[in-house]
C-alpha cells in the first residue's frame, strides 16, 4: 500500500510544473517543493541533497502517526521512534528507486480546498504516458500548517492515502 503511494509521490515531485488552478498557500507549498526536487533533479544533485528536500515537505512523523492512529498510544517511545525510522527509511529507500527511473510526467495544479482539522488538500493530475498511451493520475496531498508552514501528511491516489 506505502509502494504506490511513494512512487506517485515521487513522480510528482521528478515532473515540471504545469497550471494551477484556485491556487492558494497549501498549492503553493506543494508547487514550491516539486519545483525544488525537480531542479535538483536537473541538477544531478546527491540522493542525500533529494531526501533532505523531501523532508522538508512531507511531514513523515505525522504520516507515521496517522497510520497508527488505533495503536500509536500503546507504543513505547523507544517502539515510536524505531517505527519512525524505518518508515522514514522505507519511505527514502522508494524515492531513490524512483528517481532514479528518472520518468517524465507533466503536473496540473487542480486547486485546493480545506479539509478536516484545519487541513488541506491540494489536488493535482499527473499526465504521463503509460504503455504507450496518455494517462492522467489524480493525486490529492493533504497538508497541515504546523507553525506557519504547510506539510504533507498524506498523499491519496487511487482514493488510498
Amino acid at each position: 500500500m506505502m509502494r504506490p503511494i511513494v512512487t506517485w509521490l515521487l513522480a510528482v515531485a521528478i515532473c515540471g510544473i504545469a497550471s494551477v488552478a484556485s491556487a492558494g498557500p497549501a498549492t503553493d507549498a506543494v508547487k514550491a517543493a516539486n519545483t525544488s526536487v525537480s531542479t535538483l533533479l536537473k541538477k544531478k544533485a546527491k540522493a542525500a541533497t533529494v531526501t533532505e528536500a523531501v523532508r522538508g515537505f512531507l511531514d513523515l512523523d505525522l504520516l507515521g502517526q496517522r497510520a497508527l492512529v488505533d495503536h500509536w498510544g500503546t507504543l513505547s517511545p523507544a517502539q515510536k521512534s524505531e517505527y519512525l525510522a524505518l518508515l522514514r527509511e522505507l519511505i527514502e529507500a522508494s524515492y531513490l528507486q524512483g528517481v532514479k527511473k528518472n520518468l517524465q510526467f507533466e503536473v496540473v495544479y487542480d486547486g485546493e480546498a480545506p479539509g478536516e482539522g484545519g487541513t488541506v488538500r491540494v489536488s493535482t493530475t499527473v499526465k504521463t504516458t503509460r504503455k504507450g498511451r496518455p494517462a492522467a493520475v489524480p493525486i490529492a496531498y493533504v497538508l497541515s500548517n504546523a507553525s506557519g508552514t504547510y506539510k504533507a501528511f498524506d498523499v491519496v491516489t487511487d482514493g488510498v492515502g
